[in-house]
């Protein structure tokens, strides 16, 4: 009612926390993952409509930081097919924030990005996905496949939309990372080294025809 980001974001604060506070280690994580995701959608909506940054962080490492812990102390392989699905939607909500983060700047900030939850969401979900999928033969080769995939298709969306050029070009460099990472994670040595020298001549030719100092030096990064 009062338009106040300091008030939202102390009411979401005790919001993620009342459940750290309240609960045990023993609890009902789906119960607990589930109350979490509906305040997350709760900040997604207000994403639709204001860009409050403060929001999404506070909602971005409430959830990473008690999913970790979580995990830490109880997670099991058993536990997969319930866990799994939140680590999606978390990835999922915190995939399309930043977009209407973009979105909702004034004219003067028209298209500028909140790196920390362009590059944090992956990272954070890749750390939590990994640690979900060591146990399952290829689970990181395909996980890494599929987040290349994505942020590929995200990247055409986005990129020649008035404003977005600089968050499509940094998804196109999400999306080389994880293909990187997932020819490591799928192949034998020798299969790698063929094909990240063949990656990394690529990234170097388009560096050079775009005259993209980043792009070459990631190119130089992967033949070393």
């Amino acid at each position: 009612r009062q338009d106040s980001r300091a008030l939202a974001t102390l009411g979401l604060t005790g919001a993620f926390m009342a459940p750290v506070l309240a609960g045990s280690r023993e609890g009902n994580h789906v119960m607990l993952f589930g109350y979490y995701t509906l305040l997350n959608g709760f900040i997604l909506v207000i994403s639709w409509f204001k860009a409050w940054r403060e929001l999404n962080l506070v909602g971005f490492i409430f959830t990473f930081i008690v999913g970790v812990f979580w995990g830490a102390n109880n997670y099991r392989p058993e536990l997969f097919a319930t866990v799994e699905p939140f680590v999606l939607i978390f990835f999922a909500m915190y995939l399309v924030i930043p977009i209407l983060f973009a979105r909702r700047q004034p004219p003067e900030l028209n298209g500028l990005v909140d790196g920390t939850l362009v590059f944090g969401t992956p990272v954070s979900a890749a750390f939590m996905q990994a640690a979900l999928v060591r146990d399952i033969p290829n689970g990181l080769a395909w996980s890494a496949t599929g987040a290349a995939l994505l942020y590929a298709v995200l990247a055409a969306m986005v990129i020649r939309r008035e404003g977005m050029r600089l968050l499509g070009e940094t998804y196109i460099a999400l999306a080389t990372i994880f293909a990187t990472m997932a020819i490591f994670f799928a192949f034998d040595a020798y299969p790698t080294f063929a094909l990240w020298t063949l990656e990394g001549a690529a990234i170097v030719w388009v560096g050079l025809r775009q005259q993209r100092l980043l792009a070459r030096l990631f190119g130089m990064l992967v033949q070393i």
